[in-house]
């Protein structure tokens, strides 16, 4: 598996020459100075994509409870009006119903009307939150794909890089940094693959992050799939 593959494997740093770790340091001097300044992009990007599925995951308990408190009030509010009718040869009109209605029930029906209008109230809280979420995605997952494009041509910008594209997250960089600095790694493979089982990260949260950024920002404007960084199950 290459150095920048999703997840390297493992490497032992026994046996490698000091100048390997020298070489190491200064590019990642290099991937520094080049992603470094870029960090609020990393973290804008990083962001929006933690907005969108927030704003994904809309609650449906107000569309439960409306319909639970419409069925429930809508049938003891009938079973209220016919139990207070008193029974006539012929109902004309709505008057006829309404004048058999006894006078102590009046309260009640107050009460169940007025949970009954609440049960509407709460269905259309969710359609109108339903609406305006998705609005606000839409909005979001626009800025979302013009920073997936700018993280894109920032890492084509840099040339040959040792580093996949979900690794290049200055903080990430400054940590690979620490470990050859360290003498534990002098190279990018075993210096990757002790980050990750430093931070107790394995190959399935990797994938399950991608996935989960994928169906938030989708694929970008130029139909690929979205800018993937791996930095968020580190730092937060």
């Amino acid at each position: 598996m290459s150095i920048n593959s999703n997840y390297p494997a493992a490497g032992a740093p026994q046996g490698y020459p000091e100048q390997e770790r020298q070489k190491s340091l200064e590019e990642c001097a290099r991937l520094n100075a080049h992603f470094g300044p870029k960090l609020p992009l990393f973290l804008e990007y990083e962001k929006s994509i933690e907005t969108i599925i927030k704003y994904s995951r809309t609650s449906i308990a107000p569309l439960i409870w409306g319909i639970i408190v419409n069925v429930l009030s809508t049938g003891i509010l009938f079973s209220v009006i016919l139990a207070g009718v008193r029974i006539k040869k012929r109902i004309r009109d709505l008057e006829d119903i309404l004048s058999g209605v006894d006078e102590d029930v009046w309260p009640t029906l107050l009460v169940l009307g007025a949970i009954f209008l609440l049960s509407y109230a709460l269905i259309v809280i969710f359609i109108i939150k339903k609406v305006t979420r998705k609005n606000r995605i839409l909005q979001i997952r626009e800025e979302a794909n013009r920073l997936s494009l700018g993280l894109k041509q920032l890492y084509r910008d840099y040339g040959f890089c040792p580093l996949g594209p979900e690794l290049t997250d200055p903080r990430i960089i400054s940590s690979l940094a620490s470990i050859i600095q360290s003498g534990r790694a002098v190279e990018f493979r075993q210096a990757i693959d002790l980050f990750y089982r430093d931070m107790r990260v394995n190959y399935n949260r990797i994938q399950n992050l991608r996935s989960e950024t994928l169906r938030a920002a989708g694929p970008d404007p130029s139909g690929e799939p979205p800018f993937f960084s791996v930095a968020k199950l580190f730092f937060r």
